[in-house]
């Protein structure tokens, strides 16, 4: 198992799928703290804490 304190300093950014869930809320909340810019990617996006790229999966389109 790493150490968070040896993670390559240039990953900086984290995109998470599912994370208004359970799982993704915490996940981005800890990931923030510890310095992480954190981004979402959903199917719905709503305005909220984090940047959120839209998935349409019918028309198999994802924002770049």
């Amino acid at each position: 198992m790493t150490d968070s304190s040896n993670l390559n300093d240039s990953i900086k950014t984290v995109l998470i799928t599912g994370g208004t869930g359970l799982v993704g809320t915490v996940l981005s909340k800890i990931l923030t703290e510890k310095g992480f810019k954190v981004t979402h990617l959903s199917r719905n996006p709503t305005k909220g804490t984090y940047e959120t790229f839209h998935w349409d999966i019918k028309s198999e389109k994802i924002d770049e």
